[in-house]
């Protein structure tokens, strides 16, 4: 129940400020102080929870927004190779 809880907390805080984001430009940070759950900080295996609440948000499941973000990483690292590249 307190997980379930976290999550409509987490939910109706950043929801507003997800929807301003666009999707290909999001990426997820599961271990740092700035993702709480039940008052601590979410550690990186606990990701899931931020991808629920991206699919919530975004009316998606999470399967593919897991997706997304995994291609908005690929990205994001393909930008920096070239840069370190050049």
């Amino acid at each position: 129940m307190q997980q379930i809880e976290a999550y409509v907390h987490l939910l109706s805080d950043f929801s507003g400020l997800v929807m301003r984001i666009p999707r290909e430009r999001v990426l997820t940070e599961s271990d740092g102080p700035f993702a709480q759950l039940k008052g601590r900080s979410i550690l990186p295996w606990e990701v899931g929870v931020a991808v629920d609440a991206l699919a919530e948000c975004w009316e998606s499941d999470p399967g593919s927004v897991g997706q997304s973000l995994g291609e908005n990483l690929a990205i994001l690292l393909a930008g920096a190779s070239a840069t370190s590249d050049s």
